[in-house]
């Protein structure tokens, strides 16, 4: 009898075996379908069947935000292009195919959306309920007040980090160091639209959380901002190889955002992820193309880096 049920049992096993059953395998994910897109002055609406994570990235000549949703399909009645107003004059809409996960990976559906803007910006992406929304904003240089030179403490102006980079265009495997005497004046040039003035600094308390994280693409550089509820007092910043990443570790802060994975897809940069660690949060940029130069500062309540290529 024992030996009749253990026949079945192994017959059975081959069966599936056989068969091709995948026991305990993940189904795949389903595309998603975007159904509708709004563009109602500075908020670009993403409607769909489920929230979505778009990445995005500006482009210049003509500047145009470009907008990729992996893992998904454009339904037929939502039009493939359209005039508007405001900061975004028109838009295009197309389905592609993209390997998210490398060129090893199999190809998968995505939606790309082409805003052509009338001035540059920065922006938020948001997921929502009903898909995504991004937030556009118009970068504005403000003109320098008129002020009484006010002697600030010498540590409370920030410090200009470098990564050295290799004669190959590949970040070295090292943490960054602080930039030469010479090299100052250059670096807080390419940081201009980030470092205020000396008088404008104020001492904060030590951040707790990071509580953002923006990025554009530029013509020759690639810029992520990390926003925290105080000053980011202790990180550390390193490259790693296979694949080359820049990383940033800071200490002592937690992370406030759901959403840990941040799709790029430019040909530079891949993507940004998000690392929580009990005593740390690590920010990783992985690369795709060589890099010229690295600076990163910490200003107030932020964090600056700021890729060359």
């Amino acid at each position: 009898m024992k030996a009749g049920r253990l026949g079945i049992i192994l017959g059975l096993g081959i069966w599936l075996f056989l068969n091709g059953c995948q026991v305990g395998e993940p189904e795949e994910v389903p595309p998603a379908t975007i159904n509708q897109i709004e563009v109602e002055g500075n908020i670009i609406k993403i409607y769909a069947d489920r929230s979505l994570q778009p990445g995005a990235f500006v482009l210049y000549n003509p500047t145009r935000l470009i907008i990729t949703v992996s893992n998904c399909e454009l339904s037929k009645k939502v039009p493939t292009h359209a005039e508007v107003g405001g900061l975004v004059s028109s838009y295009q809409v197309k389905e592609i195919k993209i390997k998210p996960g490398g060129e090893e990976e199999k190809e998968e559906k995505a939606v790309r959306i082409i805003a052509f803007l009338n001035q540059n910006i920065t922006y938020q992406i948001s997921s929502t309920g009903f898909g995504a929304e991004l937030k556009l904003e118009e970068i504005k240089r403000k003109k320098p007040e008129k002020k009484e030179k006010v002697e600030i403490p010498k540590e409370l102006y920030p410090k200009i980090q470098k990564l050295v980079i290799s004669p190959e265009g590949g970040p070295e495997k090292k943490v960054a160091v602080p930039v030469e005497p010479g090299e100052e004046k250059e670096a807080k040039e390419m940081l201009k639209e980030i470092l205020p003035e000396p008088s404008q600094i104020e001492k904060l308390p030590p951040a707790k959380n990071v509580t953002d994280i923006t990025y554009r693409s530029l013509e020759t550089s690639f810029e992520v901002i990390i926003n925290g509820d105080g000053e980011f007092k202790d990180y550390r910043v390193e490259s790693l190889t296979r694949p080359e990443r820049i990383v940033i570790d800071i200490f002592g802060a937690g992370y406030q955002l759901k959403r840990r994975v941040f799709s790029v897809n430019t040909d530079k940069v891949r993507q940004i992820r998000v690392g929580i660690y009990p005593d740390k949060t690590r920010v990783v940029v992985e690369l795709k193309g060589k890099t010229r130069d690295a600076r990163i500062v910490a200003i107030e309540k932020k964090i600056l880096v700021k890729i060359i290529f």
